[in-house]
C-alpha cells in the first residue's frame, strides 16, 4: 500500500464522519469466484451513460471535489434503495474523475460500498432461506448496484487510467467471462464488464489476453457480448496486432483460421442483431487482410466443389471466399448493412480475381443442373448462385446511401483493374461495359428523387457521374482505339440532368462534360445539345465577370473556370467536324462571341473563343489578315457598316449579312405564326449594336 493512499484514507477518516470502517483494499474489491456474488449478476436497469447527461451533481458551482463526494457518501449511507444508490454512485464516479479529486480514495470507497452491500446480500439470503423471494429480490438489487459500480470504474478509466487500472482486478473479472456465460438477466453487466476488462487490458498492451478473452466470449448468445468482442479485433487491428495464429504453415493454424472465418460468416449472414452482422463484416475483411495468400480448404461454406474457380479449376483464396460472402450477405433486409456490405466490397488491399470480381458486376443465368451433392452444399451452391450480379443490385437499391457506396465501390474496383499490377484480376470489356450502363440505368431515378427532396441530396446522382467518368476511363485504357457508344436516350439524359440549372450545378456540369470525352460524338444533335448546355452555364457567370472588368477588380479565374475551359477546349478536339457542319449553331456561337468582346475576362466569351478554336482561325491571325484586305467595302452593306475600317475587331460580312436579312423580315407584313421570327430579327439587331457600342 503506497504512502499517498494512507494519507488519502486518513483524510478521508477524518473529513468523512459516518464512513464505513477502513479494510484492506483486497477486501474491498468486487468477489468474482463466490457463488452468492455470481448470483448477485442480474439485471441492470437503465443505462449508466443516460443517467450521468441527465442528473446533476447537486452541488454548489464553486464547491470542491471533494466535499462533494463528501455529500454524495452521506446520501447513499442514508437510503437503502438499490436505484437511487446506482444512480448516487454514477455521479460519486463522475465527481471523482474531476482534476482536483482524489480518485485512489475515491475508488476504495467504491470498493468498500460493494463489499458491504455484497455483505447485506449474503445475509438476508441466509435469513430468506426456504422463503418465497420478494418481487425485488436481493440478487437484483445486488445487479443494480454492481453494474452501477462497474460503469463508473470504466468513465474514470477513459480520465484518470494510471490510477484506476491497477486497482482493478482484471484477471479475475477475465477468468469470470470466459468460465461463465450469460444467463437471465445478467448480460447487462456482463457488457459493462467485459467492456472495462478489454479496455485495461488493451491499455496496457496485453494483447494476447485480449486475443483469449474474446475468442472466448465472442461465442456467448447474447448479441451485445458478441458486439462488445467483434470491436476488440477491430482494435487489435487497428493496433497492428493480429487476433489469430500468425504462423498459417501448420495444420493447427489453418484450423484456427478456418474456425475465425466460418463463425464470422455465419455472423455476416445469419446474425440477428444489425450491429453484429455490420461489425462481423468489417473484421471479415481484416481477416483476409491478415492472410491474403490462405487457402482455407476445411470452410463449411466452401465445400471441395465451391472451393475453386469454374474457368481455371485454381483454389480460391481467402479475400475471394470473403468477397463471395459478401456478396451474399448483400441481400441483407436491413439498409445500414447493405451500406456497410457495399463498403467493404472495395475494402481489400489485394485484388481478387476477375472471375471473383465481375460475379459481382454481372448477373449471370442460373444453373439448374440437379447435383448429387450435400444439402449443406446446395444451399450454399444457391446462395452463390443468387448473389450474382450483387453490386448492380445495390447500386439500384432504393435507399440513396446504399446506391451512392455501390457505385464508389464498382468505380474503386474498376480501377484497382486497371492497375499495372492487378495481374489475374483485370476486367474484360464486358464487365467494364455492364457497369456503365448500369449506371447509365440509374441517373434517372437519381434525377427524380433529387427533385422529389427539393434539390437537398444530389450527391446520388453526382456520385453517378463521377463514377461513369472513372468507369469510362478505365474502358479507354482498356480499349483506346474507340469510343463508347452511348445510346441517344442515355445521352440526353445525362445532359438533361444538369441543363435544367446549369448553373446551380456547376460542378455536375464539368463532370458530365468529363463523361462525354470518351463517348461518341459523331452525331450533330448530340454536338448541338452538348454547345447549348456550355453555352447556358457560362452566360449567368459572365456579367459578373463584365462588371469585375468596369470597375478594375481582381479577374475572377477561379478552379470552376479553368476546369470548364479545360474541358470544352479537350471536348472540341472531339466534335469539331460536327460544329463545323451545323452553320447556324456556329453563327449563334460568334454572335455570343461578339457580344462578349467589350469584356475579355468575360467566362462565356472565353468559352466561345474556345468552341472556336478549332473551327477558325486564331483571333490575332483574323486582325492581320484584316489589316491586309482592301478597308473599302460594298454596296450592299448598310449605311451604318459602310465607313467601319479593317482595324475594328468585328466580322462585318457576318454582322452586315445578318443586319440585310433582319431588315427584310422587319419590312414584311407580320403573320399570326411569326412572332417568333420578328424578335430574333430584332436581337439580331441587337448584336449588331452591341459590336458597334463596343468600338
Amino acid at each position: 500500500m503506497s504512502s499517498q493512499i494512507k494519507r488519502e484514507r486518513e483524510w478521508e477518516a477524518a473529513a468523512g464522519a459516518g464512513a464505513p470502517p477502513a479494510v484492506s483494499v483486497e477486501a474491498k474489491r468486487p468477489r468474482t469466484d463466490d457463488i452468492a456474488s455470481q448470483r448477485s449478476f442480474s439485471g441492470i436497469t437503465g443505462s449508466g451513460g443516460a443517467i450521468l447527461t441527465s442528473q446533476s451533481l447537486e452541488r454548489p458551482a464553486q464547491a470542491h471535489p471533494m466535499a462533494a463526494l463528501t455529500a454524495i457518501r452521506t446520501k447513499l449511507l442514508a437510503t437503502g434503495d438499490p436505484h437511487l444508490q446506482a444512480r448516487l454512485l454514477l455521479q460519486y464516479s463522475a465527481c471523482a474523475a474531476s482534476p482536483g479529486a482524489k480518485t485512489a480514495a475515491a475508488i476504495d470507497f467504491l470498493f468498500s460500498f460493494l463489499q458491504q452491500n455484497q455483505n447485506q446480500t449474503d445475509t438476508s439470503a441466509e435469513a430468506g432461506a426456504g422463503a418465497k423471494p420478494p418481487a425485488d429480490s436481493s440478487g437484483s438489487s445486488g445487479a443494480i448496484v454492481v453494474g452501477a459500480i462497474v460503469r463508473g470504474l470504466r468513465q474514470l478509466l477513459a480520465v484518470k487510467a494510471a490510477v484506476v487500472e491497477p486497482m482493478i482486478q482484471v484477471d479475475a473479472m477475465g477468468e469470470q467471462l470466459m468460465q461463465c456465460m450469460s444467463v437471465g438477466e445478467d448480460f447487462k453487466l456482463r457488457r459493462d464488464m467485459m467492456r472495462i476488462v478489454v479496455d485495461c487490458l488493451m491499455l496496457t498492451r496485453r494483447f494476447t489476453q485480449v486475443e483469449t478473452l474474446l475468442h472466448t466470449c465472442v461465442q456467448d448468445h447474447d448479441a451485445g457480448m458478441q458486439a462488445i468482442c467483434l470491436r476488440g479485433y477491430l482494435r487489435l487491428h487497428d493496433a497492428g496486432q493480429r487476433f489469430v495464429a500468425s504462423a498459417t504453415s501448420s495444420p493447427e493454424g489453418q484450423c484456427e483460421v478456418t474456425d475465425y472465418f466460418d463463425r464470422l460468416a455465419t455472423f455476416v449472414l445469419f446474425a440477428q442483431s444489425e450491429e453484429v452482422r455490420v461489425l462481423a463484416a468489417r473484421v471479415l475483411v481484416a481477416l483476409a487482410e491478415l492472410h491474403p495468400q490462405l487457402e482455407i480448404p476445411g470452410s463449411s461454406f466452401f465445400p471441395s466443389s465451391l472451393a475453386t474457380t469454374s474457368t481455371t479449376s485454381s483454389p480460391l483464396l481467402l479475400p475471394e471466399k470473403t468477397f463471395y460472402v459478401l456478396c451474399m450477405a448483400g441481400n441483407d433486409a436491413s439498409a445500414s448493412v447493405r451500406v456497410e456490405i457495399a463498403r467493404c466490397l472495395r475494402g481489400f488491399g489485394r485484388v481478387p480475381s476477375s472471375e471473383v470480381v465481375e460475379h459481382a458486376v454481372v448477373k449471370t443465368q442460373i444453373d439448374e443442373v440437379v447435383l448429387d451433392l450435400p444439402a449443406e452444399d446446395v444451399e450454399m451452391k444457391t446462395r452463390r448462385m443468387m448473389s450474382s450480379g450483387m453490386l448492380l443490385s445495390l447500386l439500384d437499391d432504393a435507399d440513396v446511401e446504399v446506391a451512392v457506396e455501390a457505385s464508389r465501390t464498382i468505380a474503386r474496383l474498376s480501377e484497382l483493374a486497371m492497375a499495372s499490377d492487378a495481374g489475374s484480376g483485370r476486367w474484360s470489356q464486358r464487365a467494364l461495359e455492364r457497369a456503365i450502363t448500369a449506371h447509365l440505368d440509374v441517373l434517372p431515378r437519381a434525377k427524380t428523387s433529387v427533385v422529389a427532396s427539393g434539390s437537398r441530396n444530389p450527391r446520388l446522382r453526382q456520385v453517378l457521374v463521377n463514377s461513369l467518368h472513372r468507369l469510362l476511363v478505365c474502358r479507354h485504357q482498356l480499349d483506346p482505339k474507340t469510343d463508347f457508344a452511348m445510346a441517344n436516350a442515355d445521352l440526353n439524359g445525362l445532359i438533361r440532368g444538369v441543363a435544367a440549372s446549369p448553373e446551380d450545378n456547376k460542378p455536375a456540369v464539368v463532370d458530365t462534360l468529363l463523361v462525354l470525352l470518351h463517348c461518341d460524338l459523331s452525331s450533330a444533335s448530340i454536338v448541338q445539345r452538348v454547345v447549348d448546355l456550355v453555352l447556358d452555364t457560362a452566360a449567368p457567370a459572365s456579367s459578373d465577370h463584365i462588371q469585375a472588368d468596369e470597375d478594375d477588380e481582381v479577374e475572377a479565374n477561379g478552379c470552376w473556370d479553368t476546369r470548364l475551359l479545360a474541358a470544352v477546349q479537350t471536348l472540341i478536339t472531339k466534335c469539331a467536324s460536327a460544329l463545323q457542319m451545323d452553320v447556324a449553331l456556329m453563327d449563334r456561337v460568334r454572335q455570343e462571341e461578339a457580344r462578349q468582346r467589350r469584356g475579355r475576362r468575360s467566362l462565356l466569351g472565353r468559352v466561345c473563343r474556345a468552341l472556336l478554336g478549332s473551327s477558325e482561325p486564331h483571333e490575332d491571325e483574323n486582325e492581320q489578315a484584316r489589316g491586309q484586305s482592301d478597308p473599302s467595302t460594298g454596296g450592299s452593306h448598310l449605311f451604318f457598316l459602310t465607313n467601319q475600317s479593317a482595324e475594328e475587331p468585328c466580322n462585318t460580312a457576318v454582322s452586315s449579312s445578318q443586319a440585310v436579312d433582319s431588315v427584310k423580315i422587319l419590312r414584311s407584313p407580320p403573320a399570326d405564326g411569326d412572332i417568333a421570327v420578328y424578335l430574333k430579327a430584332v436581337r439580331h439587331f441587337d448584336v449588331v449594336f452591341d459590336a458597334l457600342r463596343g468600338h
